[in-house]
């Protein structure tokens, strides 16, 4: 048996609770660890502060914990990740979240970048994700072998903003989660509904509460909505996030806006599913997992028209301008009285959904391995 091949993954954000980066970690080093032999692979995984591991992990599994107190990207990039591969022989460094490794030695480098929004959206960026993204990126960029981005439209957005050469970044769509392809007993959406406090139809949008995922435009929007159709609520389910004040002060007023905070996947699924409609009139998105979510949980879809989510949603939502809330608001009403459409957008979803799936990712990232582990 000849050695077996070592890869490191960085997996800071990894973690249930946290952003979508987070759950798109969970779901590639899952699928890892199940296509990867165990006797010809060695997977390295390393963690930050954030990171929560609820899975079995396989005996060819290496965690380095004290990762957990080095938290600092600049300092990982720079320091941790690539003396970590030298020092344990890695083959492969492949970061799965903001910065990989800006020099290496005897080992490839893969880099994933869900988005650049720092730089698209400079004048609302910190400080340090702007440096990181003007400075540290384009040192990146140059160590790295491999770039992977999860849309034609963040590869553009690469393209415009870096010197780097088109065929080094690879697209790999991602998938959306098969839970919520699972049916619901009745009984699990009528219990989240009574713990929520949810009483009538309802729409619902998923995820962190902050400017970029639109919600004070949704929450306008419902509001116009709700003078013709009072017998709809609007649901944001997910945690407080940042500026958003003003969606805070406009719930104040209305009892049919409801905010249930952070949601466990036990109740996050049954009150997706049991949803009349899924907004998600984001901003930008370097990819927009929830989209897929909707799709799976067979609930119609109304979303953007911009940055990536075309290239996912295809034909099977109501596709907005994100700032007209003129727009989001008529498209609410298309599913409230167009009935045989709406159920079109439903049929639609499922199959655009089937175009997805998280074995064709891996399958394509490991794709990538082999191809690099050749050129060594």
């Amino acid at each position: 048996m000849g050695k077996k091949i070592k890869i490191g993954f960085d997996v800071r954000t990894m973690s249930e609770k946290g952003s979508g980066i987070g759950r798109v970690e969970i779901e590639i080093i899952k699928k890892m660890m199940e296509k990867l032999p165990s006797d010809k692979w060695e997977i390295h995984l390393c963690p930050g502060k954030e990171t929560e591991i609820n899975f079995n992990i396989k005996q060819n599994v290496v965690i380095y914990n004290y990762l957990k107190k080095h938290n600092s990207t600049l300092k990982r990039a720079i320091w941790f990740s690539p003396f970590l591969a030298i020092k344990n022989k890695l083959n492969i460094f492949h970061s799965l979240d903001f910065l990989g490794p800006v020099w290496k030695k005897d080992f490839k480098v893969i880099q994933t970048i869900h988005d650049i929004i720092p730089l698209i959206f400079s004048k609302e960026a910190s400080y340090k994700s702007l440096f990181m993204c003007k400075y540290i990126m384009p040192l990146m960029f140059k160590t790295g072998d491999i770039i992977i981005t999860f849309s034609d439209n963040t590869k553009n957005d690469l393209l415009k903003n870096y010197n780097i050469k088109p065929d080094k970044i690879k697209v790999i769509p991602l998938a959306g989660r098969d839970e919520f392809k699972q049916q619901i007993p009745e009984t699990e959406i009528i219990r989240v509904k009574q713990k929520y406090s949810i009483t009538k139809k309802y729409f619902i949008f998923t995820g962190t509460l902050e400017p970029k995922k639109n919600v004070i435009r949704i929450a306008k929007a419902f509001l116009i909505m709700k003078k013709k159709y009072d017998d709809f609520c609007l649901v944001f389910a997910g945690a407080k996030g940042w500026r958003v004040d003003e969606l805070y002060e406009i719930a104040k007023q209305e009892k049919d806006i409801i905010f249930t905070g952070f949601v466990p996947d036990e109740d996050l699924i049954p009150l997706v599913k049991g949803a009349y409609c899924f907004l998600f009139p984001s901003i930008y998105e370097g990819f927009g997992l929830p989209v897929l979510d909707a799709f799976n949980a067979g609930i119609p879809l109304i979303t953007s028209n911009t940055s990536s989510i075309p290239e996912i949603a295809g034909d099977a939502a109501i596709l907005v301008d994100p700032y007209s809330i003129e727009e989001l608001h008529k498209a609410m009403l298309i599913m409230i009285e167009k009935q045989e459409k709406r159920n079109e957008f439903i049929e639609k979803g499922k199959k655009q959904a089937e175009k997805f799936s998280w074995d064709k990712t891996v399958d394509e990232i490991i794709r990538i391995y082999e191809s690099i582990l050749g050129t060594m």
